[in-house]
């Protein structure tokens, strides 16, 4: 690159994007020479084509002629390339805070292709990378969108601005839940503009995702107050709800007659007795009032959050069976009896049935009792070995020694009942008694021993009470699918105690009959139509009545078994629902040894517990102690 007819050499840097100057010839002990054409020679050995820097050469003049060293002294630059730059935002206030719908909060910055360079000797300089900067992208689902003319991003939703790797989307904060019946936010001191979140604005926020359901407002500023209190945002804040849908309430018997000297059966959490398993000994005049018969109530439908309605089911007709002597009133709805006599309702059939009565003891005198109908009322006790067996109650003034009964319906036993060497106790309905030690008892309703039950074999289909008296349950394994209410389980001796709560239901399969017969009734409908049966028949010819009447009497029939299959399904339903709310409770202590079964789970008492209610909760699948 040098000339030795120059006085400057000037060299180019490796990357072709400056010229400098490398040398200077020195004639002698003279100064080096300087002169624009001995610079444009030099530049011309070197082969830059591009404009030396005026300045450059102005600086290179004066420097040459005061003597100074001038190598280094760049005279010529090119044209650096320059990369691809991609699109960015410019936020229009702090995005760590929310948004609201319609509101802008950044605009784009567009991305810059990239541009080639230039060397001093004219030879191009590719740009590194991409030829093109890359655009923001929207995530799948963004809820938010470019306002064309501005270039600004606006939120579709109450959010957070989420910016990652050129995706752009808002993060809801408003989120619906528990099938369309909740809406839960989080709730920030301001948004991210800085400005308060009021009610009005989360109404519009609410709004514009179609939420009809009103905003509570005492929630969402409680929540406000401890955000700005805190300074941070409170998650999961239910700010408004649905309408939940009542349903009907089932119709239901009412039974007026009580035998207050029991106390077998429970309220249920509505206030209603469920007497059709309660058990309990009635006695009653000839046309006494008996018990009355209450119609269903219709449902009431509820709404989700965006006002969507909920259907609700009307309450189910409950069907009674009128069984001996007993008539409907002129109401329709009341019932009475016919003769002096003992009030029975099992199995929804409610009867007034003649009482067995004895002298005393069921002893040798006696001998086994075994009634055809009816129920048997022993004014003694009942001997070890001895067997009385009615389709209907017993109630037994003193105590049952080691014997047997079977009854259809109630045992209550005025004393108590002590099995030593044997026998059992084998009741539809309930059994009650002052005690019970060594008992083998099962009963399809409730069994209530008042004061002890000691080393007893339990089973009750409804509920096992020990309140009265004492109430204790001391050694015994008791089954029940209702609840267990006592005053105390178990012993501070430890003796092992054991109780099983809740039984599995069984539930008929009716889908294949409902087929078949909806089926029917749809070849019927198309034949006749759904009118009016007496419209129908009056309107036929009369060579044709005696057919078609079949064809109504069918009609009538699979519409009438169609109820009762719904009517089936409610009573299996309820049945199922009462028995996976069996509970524990007890009002002092549960002692340990006691251990307790439910539905798979086990749950071990190692220390007392006091005043304590136990269950099988299905959500958590677990036994749950609480406190009563």
């Amino acid at each position: 690159m040098s000339d030795p007819k120059l006085a400057i050499t000037i060299t180019v840097s490796d990357d072709g994007l400056t010229a400098v100057v490398s040398d200077v010839a020195h004639a002698g002990n003279a100064a080096p020479l300087f002169s624009k054409a001995s610079l444009d020679r030099a530049l011309e050995a070197a082969k830059v084509t591009e404009k030396p820097d005026s300045e450059a050469v102005q600086a290179l003049a004066v420097a040459m002629e005061s003597g100074k060293d001038v190598r280094g002294m760049v005279i010529v630059r090119g044209t650096p390339p320059t990369p691809a730059v991609n699109a960015s935002i410019k936020p229009f206030g702090d995005l760590s805070r929310p948004i609201f719908p319609g509101e802008a909060f950044c605009e784009i910055i567009k991305a810059r292709p990239a541009k080639d360079g230039m060397s001093v000797t004219g030879e191009p300089i590719k740009a590194p990378g991409e030829p093109q900067g890359k655009s923001i992208t929207f995530s799948e689902s963004p809820h938010c969108f470019i306002d064309t003319t501005t270039l600004q991003i606006r939120s579709e939703t109450y959010g957070l601005a989420i910016f990652d790797k050129l995706t752009m989307h808002v993060k809801p904060l408003l989120t619906v839940t528990k099938g369309d019946m909740l809406v839960q936010a989080t709730i920030y001191p301001t948004d991210f503009r800085g400005k308060e979140l009021t009610a009005a604005r989360m109404e519009d926020a609410l709004k514009a995702l179609e939420i009809s359901a009103l905003l509570d407002r005492k929630r969402f500023l409680k929540a406000m107050e401890q955000a700005k209190t805190s300074g941070t945002e409170v998650p999961n804040v239910t700010i408004a709800r649905g309408l939940e849908p009542v349903n009907g309430k089932n119709g239901w018997f009412e039974l007026y007659i009580k035998d207050e000297r029991s106390d077998v059966g429970v309220q249920d959490d509505e206030g209603n007795i469920d007497f059709r398993a309660r058990g309990v000994i009635r006695s009653v005049g000839a046309d006494a009032t008996v018990g009355k018969l209450h119609a269903p109530s219709r449902g009431m439908p509820g709404k989700d959050v965006y006002g969507r309605v909920i259907p609700a089911h009307d309450g189910a007709v409950f069907r009674i069976n009128l069984g001996e002597n007993v008539e409907a009133t002129e109401s329709g709805s009341e019932f009475k009896s016919l003769i002096a006599g003992m009030v029975f309702f099992i199995q929804n059939t409610l009867s007034v049935t003649e009482v067995f009565t004895t002298r005393g003891d069921v002893n040798m005198g006696t001998g086994n009792l075994e009634l055809e109908k009816g129920s048997v009322h022993v004014r003694g006790a009942i001997l070890s070995g001895f067997k009385v067996k009615c389709p209907r109650n017993v109630l037994v003034n003193d105590t049952v020694e080691s014997a047997v009964i079977e009854a259809g319906g109630d045992v209550e036993v005025k004393g108590g009942i002590i099995m030593d060497k044997g026998g059992r106790i084998i009741a539809q309905g309930g059994v009650s008694a002052m005690f019970a030690k060594g008992a083998t008892i099962e009963a399809q309703g409730d069994v209530n021993i008042a004061h002890e039950m000691s080393n007893c074999i339990v089973f009750a289909g409804q509920n096992v009470i020990a309140t009265k008296g004492r109430g204790k349950i001391i050694g015994s394994t008791v089954r029940c699918g209702g609840s267990i209410i006592a005053n105390e389980v178990g012993s501070d001796l430890g003796v092992a105690t054991t109780i099983f709560l809740g039984i599995e239901q069984e539930t008929t399969d009716y889908s294949e009959r409902k087929r078949e017969l909806n089926a029917l009734l749809q070849k019927v409908y198309a034949t006749l139509g759904t009118g009016d049966p007496r419209t129908i028949l009056v309107n036929t010819p009369p060579p044709k009545r005696e057919t078609v009447a079949q064809l109504l009497k069918m009609r009538l029939g699979a519409e009438k078994e169609l109820r009762d299959i719904e009517s089936n399904i409610q009573q299996e339903r309820m049945a199922m629902k009462q028995s996976i709310q069996s509970k524990l409770k007890v009002t002092r202590t549960i002692y340990p040894g006691t251990v307790i079964h439910s539905y798979g789970q086990v749950f071990k008492v190692n220390t007392p517990i006091e005043h304590s209610k136990i269950f099988y909760d299905p959500d958590e699948q677990r036994i749950i102690v609480l406190s009563l």
